[in-house]
């Protein structure tokens, strides 16, 4: 259970923090969460939808964090080891509304912009819930402890997260998809992006990682088995390469369609096997991650734009616009298979932005 606590502001007068916190809104409520793992750059603040990407220095922070928390971090501070950047939400809430409120309206933008972070490249960001939250409302100042209690997990991250130019500009458009009602309200479409998320937990073991990873690909592609695949069948392998950003499609399809390779990986983790795995590489996990991440992305956007695709859709098979998305974007698939330029030409319009 999340521990909170409260305390007013108290500064210098007319100091540097007296003038920056002031400056901060007051007629309504905004979190500053710590983003564990992410690297900007160029510079802040950013402004991303209500979002303000910042970056605290450490007497900006310790206003925030008044405990001995802030007194053992400041030598990192000072020193350059450790950064606390923030993911300030900046919508305006009334002073009436409780904070749980509050809490619950950010923290689905709070998600998407991670998930969103995720599915356009690779390193790791950890769940910015699993860290510390702050929330200010009026001049009470409420700090809610994560996961991990009231350390920073930052600093022990290794493959950290580097926002660059060409993923910050294509994270508003995925950010509006992940917002739009056709993926909110798609319970199948819900679980393929959640299973990826929990991929990244800080405190999972390798295992554990590769299952949830497993999830959302069966989540994204549809089951490994070939016999219960939407027709035209396709080998879940040969899906996956078809919306594969990378040059290696066939390197893809051989690894998860081998029966000593991604299938047999695949139900060792799901059957807890002992068998050890021979001929799988040691970054199996990163190639997974790839996959999953190049035709989940591919299926949200697809979601989005289903209903103006309609006559497409219908060109490829009868009442194909009116299945669920998900169902519709793995029968593309296979439709894509056997050569259709149709099917071809929606998948590369989708792709075009994120080739490498």
């Amino acid at each position: 259970m999340a521990e909170l606590s409260a305390t007013h502001a108290q500064f210098s007068p007319g100091s540097m923090e007296e003038k920056w916190y002031q400056a901060l809104p007051r007629k309504g409520a905004f979190s500053a969460i710590h983003m564990p793992g992410l690297r900007i750059p160029f510079q802040m603040p950013i402004l991303i939808g209500d979002i303000l990407l910042e970056r605290f220095s450490w007497k900006q922070w310790v206003l925030f964090e008044r405990t001995d928390e802030a007194t053992r971090l400041k030598l990192e501070f000072d020193k350059g080891l450790h950064t606390f950047l923030t993911c300030r939400i900046l919508t305006t809430v009334p002073l009436s509304s409780a904070l749980e409120a509050v809490h619950l309206r950010q923290r689905n933008s709070i998600q998407n912009l991670t998930s969103a972070l995720r599915l356009l490249k690779e390193g790791t960001i950890i769940d910015p819930y699993s860290s510390v939250h702050y929330i200010r409302q009026g001049n009470q100042i409420r700090r809610e402890i994560g996961t991990f209690g009231r350390s920073l997990i930052e600093a022990d991250l290794s493959d950290k997260y580097m926002l660059d130019a060409k993923t910050f500009k294509l994270l508003p458009d995925l950010l509006n998809a992940l917002s739009e009602s056709a993926i909110t309200q798609d319970p199948t479409i819900g679980l393929a992006i959640r299973s990826f998320d929990r991929s990244y937990g800080y405190s999972l073991e390798h295992e554990e990682k590769m299952a949830f990873l497993f999830s959302a690909l069966e989540a994204t592609f549809g089951e490994y088995r070939k016999q219960n695949r939407p027709k035209p069948k396709v080998t879940i392998g040969k899906a996956a390469a078809i919306v594969s950003c990378s040059a290696a499609t066939a390197g893809i399809a051989d690894f998860l369609d081998d029966a000593d390779k991604g299938k047999k990986l695949r139900n060792t983790i799901a059957h807890g096997s002992s068998e050890p795995l021979v001929g799988i590489s040691a970054d199996a996990d990163l190639m997974l991650r790839e996959i999953i991440r190049d035709g989940l992305r591919c299926l949200i956007i697809f979601a989005t734009r289903k209903t103006a695709l309609s006559t497409q859709l219908e060109s490829l098979k009868a009442g194909l616009s009116l299945e669920p998305a998900k169902l519709a974007f793995q029968t593309l698939l296979g439709h894509a298979s056997t050569g259709s330029a149709t099917a071809l030409k929606i998948i590369s319009d989708i792709q075009a932005p994120y080739v490498h």
